[in-house]
């Protein structure tokens, strides 16, 4: 009974991930500003397509790492997780879809509660590198184009009291019982985590930032030439940071907050608003549409 409502489920996402395909297309294809941008370097976009495997098996090395203390994982497999989750993702929510794909695509005899620990270390690691890189892009971009910040004292003695008011209730929280059961029932495998183990995530998180960051660039440059490559690599950390900062979303959902993030940041600097549009289109469709349809059609162990 229950493989039958596991291959209906299945067949069910693989049915909605070719209708999700033909919006996409239809988005691509139908609206101006597709028609009012032409691709002036085509090798850059191409650059931009050949980096997006790299990303992933950057990513899923890192959730091997992470799974390691739990059971010997291959990195294919380590992978058809990471996909699994991004396809998840895709339909749930980044959050919500993200642990239940990784979670649903290690085997039943491992204790797959503890993959949300991992998965929290995973995304700790890898967003950690989103603030400390675009917090400064962004106080640069708000300094030079927006607003006049007159005491970056006061700013950053009130980052770092807040800082300190969130680990103060941190601290009450930990010592909460239904917060330590939760811990011991998720988080457990964070007791086995070394400092080499999370020293390795972090730096494969920097460079997979690096990776994804040239992408963004590359997709940007193919479409406007006549942007120069400093100010675009001073602008997509603050385009992520937004991202990352904006609630988690689904699917067409989150590349909207990513569109109007672009929008908004090349409004400022006087550039062709098309091609904002087109280049957060296209770096959705390579870094988050097609690995999504991948990972929707991988068999869930449920």
């Amino acid at each position: 009974m229950v493989e039958k409502y596991q291959k209906v489920l299945n067949h069910s996402l693989k049915g909605v991930a070719i209708l999700f395909a033909l919006f996409a297309f239809y988005q691509f294809y139908s609206h101006s500003p597709w028609e009012k941008v032409s691709i002036q370097s085509p090798y850059f976009l191409v650059l931009a397509c050949f980096l997006m495997p790299l990303n992933w098996l950057l990513e899923s090395k890192r959730w091997q790492i992470l799974l390691r203390p739990l059971f010997n994982v291959s990195l294919l497999r380590a992978l058809l997780g990471v996909l699994s989750g991004l396809g998840a993702s895709f339909l749930a929510g980044k959050t919500v879809g993200s642990a239940l794909g990784r979670y649903w695509a290690i085997p039943k005899t491992v204790d797959r509660n503890q993959s949300i620990g991992a998965l929290f270390v995973s995304q700790l690691t890898q967003g950690i590198h989103t603030f400390w890189i675009g917090i400064p892009c962004t106080m640069w971009f708000l300094r030079n184009h927006i607003i006049q910040l007159q005491h970056e004292n006061l700013l950053i003695g009130g980052l770092i009291l807040g800082g300190t008011i969130f680990f103060f209730f941190l601290k009450k929280l930990y010592r909460n019982k239904i917060v330590i059961n939760f811990l011991q029932r998720y988080f457990l495998l964070l007791k086995e985590y070394t400092l080499k183990l999370l020293i390795a995530t972090l730096t494969l998180g920097f460079v997979r930032y690096g990776v994804f960051t040239i992408q963004f660039v590359c997709v940007i440059h193919a479409i406007d030439t006549s942007i120069s490559f400093q100010l675009l690599f001073f602008v997509v950390p603050v385009i992520f940071l937004i991202k990352t900062i904006s609630p988690n979303l689904g699917g067409f959902l989150d590349l909207g907050i990513r569109e109007l993030s672009t929008l908004y940041i090349f409004e400022y600097f006087s550039l062709d608003p098309n091609t904002a549009l087109v280049s957060a289109l296209m770096i959705w469709g390579i870094n988050i549409l097609f690995p999504s349809l991948i990972g929707l059609g991988i068999r869930w162990k449920l």
